[in-house]
């Protein structure tokens, strides 16, 4: 997505609706294969719900949408702890470390390229400047990729779904190593789905929240920053074409950011900041979807009781020795 304003999470476009492939798996010695798990990512058209002025989101309720946005890395590490140990019991090795989805910081409208000041001073931009070699082709599958698979995610057809409001099915593995790993960290695998699945939920029943008054100001804001850093852009998605004209692809993954590297990105990181992107757009999110959020409200509680506990879950497993 280029071009003029925030930048969305987005992928695969199917039916008006965009859907993506999240999930990363583990072959024997290492190798990375295509994942089983569909995440559907949402940025609805302009016809969302209209905002009941009349309906008041609970605090509690509100902190409790804004906590299951936020998806500590915790929860992924120790997914993958658990799942790359059931592997070796199946004879398989697996790498100790993978790209963790999702963020420190609530981000109910999906923003793509929010960044915090202090990892851009270390990280630059990194999701785009860390270049990853390709994988080594390979000639068909092999017997050992068959069990890896069946180790991996049980036998195809055996898989949990939940039905988002909008419609929506998702569904994820409910045998084999990665289903024993979410298990263990979220409870099930339907819980798992329902909490990295909640915010675009929401998403999906807001509807478009970028010509919304403060969302706009927050963007000129924004905008006028950068432009005072010496950055010329129309947008944050725009920032991130600019980044990746500049970065992509050119450095090895223990190679440190190079100055300009850095510099663009502590501006772009220091401009969020000041515009309060992050916080106006998750305002915006709780003010247009107050029905939804109401009438979901038991739901909402349920799911960040429920992250509440992984997370606990989480960091017991990963402080395990």
């Amino acid at each position: 997505m280029g071009g003029g304003w925030l930048g969305v999470v987005s992928g695969r476009r199917e039916g008006g609706m965009s859907v993506r492939r999240s999930a990363q798996r583990w072959g024997p010695g290492g190798r990375r294969i295509a994942g089983a798990v569909i995440v559907a990512v949402i940025w609805a058209g302009t016809s969302g719900c209209g905002r009941d002025e009349n309906v008041v989101v609970d605090p509690a309720t509100e902190a409790a949408l804004l906590s299951i946005s936020t998806i500590p890395s915790e929860l992924a590490q120790a997914e993958q702890r658990v799942t790359a140990d059931c592997l070796r019991d199946h004879g398989f090795s697996a790498v100790e470390s993978f790209e963790v989805p999702g963020g420190d910081s609530a981000n109910l409208a999906g923003i793509v390229g929010l960044r915090d000041v202090e990892v851009a001073r270390t990280e630059g931009y990194a999701e785009i400047a860390v270049r990853h070699d390709a994988a080594p082709a390979t000639t068909g599958e092999s017997p050992t990729d068959s069990a890896y698979e069946t180790a991996f995610a049980g036998r195809p057809g055996h898989d949990v779904t939940i039905e988002l409001s909008g419609g929506t099915t998702i569904g994820a593995a409910d045998e084999g190593c990665l289903a024993e790993g979410r298990k263990k960290i979220y409870g099930s695998v339907k819980t798992y789905l329902w909490i990295t699945n909640i915010s675009q939920d929401i998403r999906t029943a807001v509807g478009d929240i970028r010509t919304s008054p403060r969302m706009m100001a927050a963007n000129v804001s924004y905008l006028t920053c950068m432009t005072h850093k010496g950055v010329s852009t129309t947008g944050l998605s725009n920032t991130l074409d600019i980044a990746r004209e500049k970065f992509a692809s050119s450095r090895a993954a223990h190679e440190p950011p190079g100055a300009e590297e850095i510099s663009m990105a502590i501006a772009d990181a220091e401009c969020q900041q000041s515009a309060e992107l992050a916080k106006v757009a998750n305002e915006a999110i709780v003010h247009q979807g107050a029905q939804w959020i109401q009438d979901h409200e038991k739901q909402i509680l349920d799911i960040a009781a429920a992250r509440k506990e992984a997370l606990a879950r989480a960091k017991s497993t990963l402080n395990r020795t």
